[in-house]
């Protein structure tokens, strides 16, 4: 009977300690943090072989307006089925409004994601300026010419060069 007590005593004492550790696993994990804009930008940079010079101004300018870009994406308050549902109309190759629409947006939180958007543009026409045109080949990097053809009209031309 002893036995059996000390087996339950110490699985009882293993049961108290390890829930702590699991739920700070589960809490770090939920809280991930959002990439930085930097690392956003350089990733989408890599192709174009930046210096460490660029590279450093390039951070510096995201620093800049991450919390900008913070504020408004936290302001959008979306939730993790909106969140999913735009990511999965994003890589369907979706427009814009089809994305918002797909995730029942309220007109607050496009108002918020579309703050967000200009922020973002705003500091790729800043990393542009600090590029080459050769690095921006190489990047690939067309300023207001996004995936979805980019602004109104700005789409037409690319879709009859890849026909």
């Amino acid at each position: 009977m002893k036995n059996v007590a000390r087996v339950v005593l110490s699985l009882v004492l293993i049961a108290v300690v390890a829930m702590p550790l699991t739920a700070q696993e589960k809490k770090g994990k939920k809280k991930a943090p959002q990439a930085g804009a930097a690392a956003l930008v350089l990733k989408r940079l890599e192709k174009a072989e930046l210096t460490d010079e660029q590279v450093a101004k390039v951070k510096e300018l995201a620093a800049a307006v991450q919390e900008k870009l913070n504020a408004a994406r936290a302001k959008a308050e979306l939730t993790d089925e909106q969140k999913a549902a735009m990511k999965t109309a994003r890589e369907a190759g979706k427009k814009q409004d089809e994305i918002d629409a797909v995730a029942k947006l309220t007109d607050d939180q496009k108002a918020a994601l579309k703050e967000a958007r200009e922020i973002q543009a705003g500091l790729m026409k800043e990393v542009a300026a600090l590029l080459t045109a050769e690095q921006k080949e190489k990047a690939e990097l067309k300023i207001g010419q996004q995936k979805g053809g980019g602004k109104k009209g700005g789409g037409k031309k690319k879709q009859a060069d890849t026909e």
